[in-house]
């Protein structure tokens, strides 16, 4: 019910805010012993791709970016954030660029800890 909430809040923060603008949020855990165990020592970004094109996700820290994978038009995909981009004093930014354009949108700042999981919705826009 949280999570169906918060992608409700999310959908309108992007009827109103900048239109192709992937948005960065965290996800609220899941509390089964099994989960937390497994989810230790590692940080998500679950990337949910609304735009027909297929995009490539990078994560981006200072100067430095590191190629998560590939996420297929209209559907979900789980990536690990590389544990040295984790828990450090500098946040990151995730950078969506699909395949079909030359340039590349980029997310909010967002700090990342082990064990988080980060949604990036990308718009259908």
């Amino acid at each position: 019910m949280s999570s169906m909430l918060l992608h409700l809040a999310m959908s309108a923060v992007m009827a109103t805010g900048a239109p192709g603008v992937p948005i960065a949020y965290h996800v609220v855990p899941d509390t089964t012993r099994a989960a937390v165990r497994a989810a230790i020592r590692r940080a998500y970004v679950e990337v949910d791709n609304r735009h027909f094109n297929d995009a490539n996700v990078f994560v981006i820290q200072g100067l430095r970016s590191v190629r998560l994978g590939t996420v297929g038009g209209l559907t979900s995909q789980r990536f690990v954030i590389p544990n040295d981009m984790v828990g450090g004093a500098l946040p990151v930014r995730f950078a969506v660029r699909r395949l079909a354009t030359r340039r590349a949108t980029l997310s909010d700042e967002i700090s990342v800890s082990q064990g988080d999981t980060v949604g990036l919705l990308v718009p259908p826009f």
